[in-house]
């Protein structure tokens, strides 16, 4: 299950593997990584801030987003192997139906995904370093001395406007970019399939109940229901483990994708024809949030159609004990399984709503201040 997605977090020493099982290095890899996120800060401690730096505030803002989730996720990774395990488990309610087809097709989606992702994620880091002539012609516009051919200007305790320190710095930040950026994406991705997983045996649990009412000797119906209830507790129990794990973890959506989305659209409609960089932020954040919350609103939809599905089945005919369980399942299929990201929002999408109109907030905030 999730081959390649797993595969992927494996090598960024996000997921266990068979040697390595401590998650210090991973750790140690975030650390590193929040370079870009260091020297972009003390740039704009040191430099006044101006409406010229919002793009400063973006690698900031994204950095700062991606660097908080990755943290959360390896703090709470014990969480997630359970719910991998959990889900992985076939031997107490078996293999759902369609699950070889679905994982395959996950799978193929999870490769697309990241080809996608990886484009944007090098793109970032790459755009600057190719074509630094935007950057001169700002400098000299602004009677600014900003290093062109990094990734984002920070400021650092030594000087690195010379070969080969500016080299070094370039590639450190791209490191940066690329390990956080895209390790950030592929856990996104890997935690909306597991949710996808969850919806899939949901599924399995809809097409197994008219074939309990099917049955015509209630002794074995009412022991074929008790089965299905307990199936349907251990799904609810692993909705619950879900949004205590990654609850965390999502809250970054609420807490920074309004606020970059923002900055993006400023920097973009001021100057669109220089501003590639901020563009390929904007697809490369999106892509990963549009997918949770899709991925959470599915998930919602499948847990509440579960009670519309034991209501349209042939209930009605069966013996009274029977009907009275119906009836209980009915009434708790009601409340649906959520995602919280942080303690008021959910994902979903009206989730995506809600991060546009912050940043159209942001946006306007922006054009006042300048």
């Amino acid at each position: 299950m999730m081959e390649s997605t797993v595969t992927r977090l494996k090598r960024m020493y996000l997921w266990p593997t068979a040697s390595v099982t401590s998650r210090k290095p991973a750790f140690f890899l975030i650390t590193f990584s929040c370079f870009l996120l260091y020297g972009s800060v003390m740039h704009l401690i040191v430099n006044d801030i101006s409406m010229e730096e919002v793009h400063v505030i973006e690698t900031t803002a994204g950095q700062f987003g991606v660097l908080y989730y990755l943290t959360l996720f390896t703090i709470y990774r014990k969480g997630i192997l359970e719910i991998y395990a959990d889900l992985s488990n076939f031997t107490k309610f078996g293999k759902p139906y369609n699950f070889d087809k679905r994982n395959k097709q996950l799978n193929q989606w999870s490769r697309w995904f990241s080809v996608v992702l990886y484009f944007f994620v090098i793109s970032v880091f790459a755009w600057p370093g190719i074509f630094t002539q935007s950057c001169e012609d700002l400098n000299v516009a602004l009677n600014k001395t900003e290093v062109c051919g990094v990734v984002s200007p920070v400021w650092l305790p030594f000087r690195f406007d010379y070969k080969p320190m500016k080299q070094f710095v370039y590639f450190w930040q791209s490191f940066c970019c690329l390990y956080s950026n895209g390790g950030a994406g592929t856990i996104s991705f890997a935690m909306s399939e597991t949710i996808e997983h969850l919806i899939l045996r949901v599924e399995d649990l809809k097409i197994l109940f008219p074939k309990i009412v099917a049955e015509r000797s209630p002794e074995v119906r009412r022991k074929m229901l008790a089965k299905w209830v307990d199936y349907h507790l251990w799904l609810l129990s692993i909705g619950k483990l879900m949004n205590d794990t990654y609850r965390y973890s999502f809250s970054v959506i609420v807490l920074c994708a309004g606020t970059l989305f923002g900055c993006i659209g400023y920097t973009v409609m001021k100057n669109a024809s220089t501003n590639f960089n901020s563009s390929f932020i904007f697809f490369g954040w999106m892509e990963s949030v549009f997918v949770i919350c899709v991925c959470g609103q599915r998930l919602m939809d499948a847990f509440h159609s579960v009670g519309t599905t034991v209501y349209n089945s042939e209930w009605c005919d069966t013996d009274v004990d029977f009907q009275k369980g119906v009836i209980l399942i009915t009434i708790r299929a009601q409340k649906p399984v959520r995602i919280y990201a942080g303690p008021f929002s959910y994902v979903s999408h009206l989730l995506i709503l809600t991060v546009f109109q912050t940043s159209y907030s942001y946006i306007n905030l922006l054009n006042a201040s300048s």
